[in-house]
Formats: structure tokens, C-alpha cells, sequence
């Protein structure tokens, strides 16, 4: 008995007619990706509270003063202030920032606007490389609130050198005031001196100290 088998050729695979599907598929994922990414953009804009920004920018002085006090016969006194920025291995600008960031800054700040350190917030505060500057930022709810900010920030900063200036400045002239007092208290014993000397000697005029030399010099001439 002899079995005999059809053979049946396979359906032939149309890939092309599947393309077109694919390109479709791709093209709604993309758009819905896109749409999502769109929707979440703008619901972040609608919802997020817009926040502002005032920049400034301060630069540091880079000459010295010095002051020099010389008093003929009785010696003199000198006071140098350098430049900042005379030593290279230390910026002053990092203190500078130290003090912007301050408790005592941002205090006097808020107090000027009628709010607490919490409320005003810190300042950003970058140092300008290669140069002598320093960029100072701070947030506001609104461009007016962010420039009084800037502003109350600037003259507290302003108020607080100005008060560590003359502080600095006490302490460089009193070794100024010492030496001064002390020339005055030579000069002073000087006078005394010389007056308990011609009360002594009954010289009370420079004629009769001029006379007094002549007759010194007359003898000594007489002797010779």
C-alpha cells in the first residue's frame, strides 16, 4: 500500500504590506511621546511660581595708602595700609564673600525691608576669575521684590566694610596716637628743662645766653 503526500507550498510572506503599519505604529508613538512631553512642559509653566533674579557686580580697589609723621629732632611715626592684592597667595575677595554671606549682613538686609533672613534669603556669591570683581544674585517672588532685595543686600554689605574700616582704622592709628603723645611728653620735658635751667642760671633772653658764649669764648682766648 503506497501513500502518497501533496505537497503544499507555503503562503507566500508579504512584507510590504506589513510596512506601511509599522511606519504608522512609530509615527502615533512618537506623537503621543511628544504630546506628553509638551502636556507636562506646560503644566510645569502653568503651575510652577515664576522666580526673579537680580544680578550686580562690586571690584575691590587694588592701590594702598600710606601715612608718615616725622617731628625735627624728636623722631616720626608711620602707618601703611597695602594693597589687597599685594599678596598673591591670598585672595582678599574670599574674605569679601565671608562677609556678604554674614549673619550681620543678611540682618540689617531683611531688617531694611521689613523681613526676616529666612524670607530675604542668601545671596549667591561668585568670584570673577582674572580680575579684581565680584558677582553678587539674589531671588525675588517678583522683579520689584528681587531689586529691593539686590538693593537692601548692596548697603548692607556697603554699611558693613564701612563699620569693619573703621574699626581697622582705630586699630592702625594708635600706635600713631602713642608715638605722638609720647613725642609730645619729651617735648614737654624739654621745656621744663630748659626753663628750670635759665631759672637756675638767671638766663632769661637769648641775648644773655649770646652774651654769656662771648665772654666763654673771650676767656678761653685770653688763656691760649
Amino acid at each position: 500500500m503506497t501513500t502518497n503526500y501533496k505537497t503544499i507550498a507555503p503562503y507566500p510572506y508579504e512584507k510590504s504590506n506589513l510596512m506601511p503599519l509599522r511606519w504608522l505604529f512609530y509615527l502615533c508613538l512618537g506623537i503621543s511621546i511628544n504630546a506628553g512631553i509638551w502636556g507636562l512642559t506646560f503644566f510645569y509653566l502653568k503651575s510652577a511660581q515664576p522666580t526673579y533674579t537680580s544680578t550686580w557686580r562690586v571690584s575691590l580697589p587694588v592701590n594702598g595708602s600710606s601715612t608718615r609723621i616725622n617731628i625735627p629732632e624728636l623722631g616720626g611715626a608711620s602707618s601703611d595700609v597695602r594693597s589687597p592684592f599685594g599678596d598673591r597667595s591670598h585672595d582678599p575677595r574670599e574674605k569679601m564673600k565671608f562677609i556678604a554671606e554674614s549673619k550681620p549682613v543678611l540682618k540689617n538686609a531683611a531688617s531694611v525691608l521689613n523681613m526676616s533672613p529666612q524670607e530675604l534669603g542668601k545671596p549667591r556669591v561668585k568670584i570673577v576669575d582674572n580680575s579684581t570683581m565680584m558677582a553678587f544674585e539674589i531671588k525675588g517672588d517678583s522683579a520689584q521684590e528681587a531689586q529691593q532685595k539686590a538693593f537692601a543686600m548692596y548697603q548692607a554689605f556697603e554699611d558693613r566694610l564701612e563699620q569693619l574700616r573703621q574699626e581697622e582704622l582705630v586699630d592702625n592709628q594708635l600706635p600713631v596716637q602713642a608715638d605722638l603723645q609720647a613725642a609730645k611728653k619729651n617735648l614737654a620735658d624739654i621745656q621744663r628743662s630748659l626753663s628750670e635751667h635759665k631759672a637756675r642760671t638767671g638766663l632769661n633772653s637769648k641775648e644773655q645766653v649770646n652774651q654769656l658764649s662771648s665772654t666763654i669764648e673771650s676767656l678761653r682766648q685770653q688763656q691760649i
